[in-house]
């Protein structure tokens, strides 16, 4: 969602760090990643347990979520140069999780709605790569 601060309207995003402390590797204390975060204009930035979630809050100014995107791209530049960590992130505003979780496709009356499992793509996977799917692979 939107919010005003100081009279500038900020959005909210979440950015999903890959492989941040899992299974004893990619090691990255929540602090550091958060200040990472500070350091690129990034504000309200909260992390979740120690799983390299990151919301945070930019201005909406001229496309915020290519500006989002582009700050994930810094932070995944700033973990390599710094920490040696090959760390992707993918960066999404609030509005379309919000919309993605509204639309789950499975989704029952009956299912706990704080566990639903959702993947993302770092980029738009080329034509030639969707024709490749298996639509058998995962039958009903």
């Amino acid at each position: 969602t939107d919010d005003t601060i100081e009279g500038a309207t900020m959005t909210r995003f979440v950015a999903f760090a890959r492989g941040i402390n899992v299974g004893g590797k990619n090691c990255l204390k929540m602090v550091r990643l958060r200040q990472i975060f500070e350091d690129l204009g990034a504000i309200e930035v909260v992390t979740y347990i120690q799983s390299g979630n990151v919301i945070f809050s930019l201005p909406s100014l001229s496309g915020p979520l290519s500006k989002a995107q582009h700050l994930g791209k810094c932070v995944s530049e700033e973990l390599s140069r710094t920490d040696k960590l090959d760390v992707p992130l993918c960066v999404r505003n609030l509005t379309d999780l919000s919309a993605l979780l509204s639309k789950h496709p499975f989704a029952r009356e009956e299912d706990d709605k704080t566990l639903i499992s959702v993947g993302f793509l770092s980029e738009r996977p080329s034509a030639a790569l969707v024709r490749g799917l298996d639509p058998d692979r995962s039958p009903g």
